[in-house]
């Protein structure tokens, strides 16, 4: 059993947001109804983060801290053992930093959609440079995503005068639950339903 720290949002604070944001709350859904989570960690309102539907067994493992000193108290307790965010090129470089800066051991987990070269770049010299390690990962949502992350790191590492440990790219397919069969949309309303 592990607890882990939510290290931003997962756009839970945009809950009018499609794309990303719809992936990103899929994605922390997973992470609550997982068995092997014991916790799950935030900053901020319980309110943003008790994702709707879920058990209330579930929500029982939300703890919400107040400050970065009560966050780091639970670090030092040992009671933290990983760190996910929910994009690699916004939060991954800090929270590796945030990490290093304060001596902990535990992984830091990105994760990923993307498909593009350009916008990612940038974030991955980031990321390399604030000191990823063997152990931290991208979690990436489809083999198109670890592919492009792998040529990506590849050819950013080349340019590089030292190399660096880590991330690996680990395969995590969205989770989707279907719920109750729905009619099919009509056809003729501009509302596309999926």
């Amino acid at each position: 059993m592990c607890t882990i720290f939510l290290g931003d949002t997962f756009s839970l604070d945009a809950p009018e947001h499609l794309g990303r944001p719809i992936a990103n709350r899929s994605l922390v859904r997973a992470l609550f109804m997982c068995d092997q989570v014991k916790k799950v960690v935030t900053i901020g309102s319980p309110d943003i983060w008790a994702p709707p539907g879920l058990p209330g067994t579930v929500i029982s493992k939300l703890v919400t801290v107040a400050s970065v000193e009560e966050l780091l108290n639970a670090f030092e307790h040992g009671d933290i053992t990983a760190i996910f965010c929910s994009s690699f090129g916004k939060k991954y470089a800090q929270l590796v930093h945030f990490r290093n800066l304060n001596h902990l051991a535990c992984p830091v987990f990105g994760f990923t959609h993307t498909l593009s070269y350009q916008d990612e770049v940038g974030a991955i010299y980031r990321f390399l440079c604030a000191g990823t390690r063997a152990y931290d990962g991208i979690l990436c949502t489809s083999d198109c995503a670890v592919d492009v992350m792998t040529r990506l790191l590849s050819s950013v590492r080349k340019t590089l005068s030292f190399n660096p440990k880590g991330p690996a790219l680990i395969k995590f397919p969205l989770a989707y639950e279907s719920g109750e069969p729905g009619e099919m949309p009509d056809k003729s309303s501009d509302c596309f339903q999926v």
